[in-house]
């Protein structure tokens, strides 16, 4: 009671002394009980000065805060990717942390006990800090080959903010069992002398984790169900299939109104719609020569030509099959290319007047300038269904012959074949 803080002379230099453990001045490593020292998990308790007769020895000891700080190894951002994935926090599973100072829990529906704490500081490696807000015993299921052991988690933390429960390896030693890291395995064994192994946690894309445990729930259709509700359950099955499997006793647990009858269902219909396959060969051919032309713009091509055009627009006369192809430098150019082959048409051909149009939805064709000049002219617009170039053929196999023709140019002079 009476003694000066100061101590003997070896008291005092042991003050002077640096733990090689943690850096930390007035102890040894011997007398170290952070991991690693000779006194590891041997810290006293609060309001307990260190060792035997705390009084005597308050001198050549270190003095820690009573609220230490806890560190732990994950980063800050995996819990906002968790987040971000939609993954419960149920289904987020542990993660064995072996920086960590203290075992960490975000679910709060782990705890077997719970006591709310005023907020510690959690330092996570990423030099983010996140806040513990209680603390109790959790318990989790940990794998054991084909089976799962059961352990609890004394005086874990509860950090809502964090991404995973982490399982720290400092506090399983400190509680006397054993850790061993071997052939990508975390095993945990049991404490001394006989020890034996309660759990092994492999490794996967290098962090040893633990999968949560989904639970299997089973629906049960509860009152009876008409053919339709039914249909609907089962993920829209033919109804006469569900009638017969229902008086087959295929299906068991559901029971069915033997009053209702079939019903139409117009999510079926919307599905299952498919498409008639398009006819080999038109029945609707033009008869005289301008009645209907089939036009297409192609491009960009990969290489810009001499001129600078990287696009041609193609007319076919459906009665001839007459083609005429003008190269463009931007598709925008659509319009005044129709105009001269409009033109060229009326003035090497009197008396003949387009009629029809038919092209594809391309934005080229269907600008405000182009739609007047059609009304100016009395031109009839013919235009494809969306997704189905068949109806454009005649344009369309152009293209490929044209395409197809200029390639093969290109191999006979051993040219690029851009």
């Amino acid at each position: 009671m009476g003694k000066r803080r100061g101590g003997s002379s070896a008291n005092s230099a042991s003050q002077e002394a640096t733990c090689y453990n943690c850096d930390r001045k007035g102890h040894y490593k011997a007398d170290c009980w952070r991991p690693g020292g000779g006194k590891e998990g041997q810290r006293p308790q609060r309001g307990q000065r260190r060792g035997g007769n705390s009084q005597k020895q308050s001198a050549n000891t270190a003095t820690e805060p009573e609220q230490k700080d806890n560190y732990a190894f994950a980063t800050s951002d995996l819990a906002s990717v968790a987040k971000q994935l939609n993954i419960p926090i149920e289904r987020r599973g542990a993660i064995i942390d072996s920086g960590a100072t203290s075992h960490f829990c975000p679910d709060r529906e782990k705890f077997l006990n719970y006591v709310a704490i005023e907020p510690q500081a959690i330092h996570t490696a990423d030099g983010m800090t996140i806040s513990a807000i209680g603390k109790g015993d959790v318990e989790l299921d940990l794998p054991l080959g084909d089976k799962r052991m059961t352990v609890t988690l004394k005086n874990a933390l509860h950090v809502p903010k964090m991404a995973f429960t982490l399982i720290s390896t400092n506090r399983i030693a400190a509680a006397g069992f054993a850790i061993l890291f071997e052939d990508k395995m975390c095993k945990i064994l049991s404490p001394g002398p006989k020890r034996s192994t309660i759990a092994e946690i492999p490794q996967v894309d290098g962090l040893y984790s633990v999968a949560a445990r989904s639970q299997h729930r089973a629906n049960v259709a509860k009152g009876k169900l008409t053919i339709c509700e039914l249909h609907r359950v089962l993920g829209h099955v033919a109804q006469p299939a569900i009638l017969d499997a229902v008086k087959k006793g295929l299906i068991e647990g559901v029971e069915l109104d033997s009053t209702s009858q079939p019903e139409f269902c117009e999510a079926c219909t919307q599905a299952k719609l498919s498409r008639q396959p398009f006819p080999a060969e038109t029945k609707n051919c033009a008869r005289t020569y301008g009645e209907r032309v089939h036009t297409d713009l192609w491009g960009p091509a990969q290489t810009m030509s001499m001129m600078g055009c990287s696009y041609y627009i193609s007319f076919t006369d459906d009665y001839s099959r007459e083609t005429k192809v003008q190269f463009l430098k931007h598709k925008s150019e659509a319009l005044t290319a129709f105009k001269q082959y409009e033109a060229n048409v009326s003035r090497q051909n009197p008396g003949v007047k387009l009629r029809k149009v038919r092209s594809d939805h391309g934005g080229e064709y269907l600008s405000a300038e182009f739609d007047k000049h059609l009304k100016d002219q009395g031109i009839e617009r013919e235009l494809t269904v969306h997704h189905s170039p068949q109806q454009n053929g005649v344009a369309e196999r152009l293209n490929r012959t044209l395409v197809e023709h200029a390639r093969a140019k290109l191999l006979t002079k051993d040219l690029p074949k851009f």
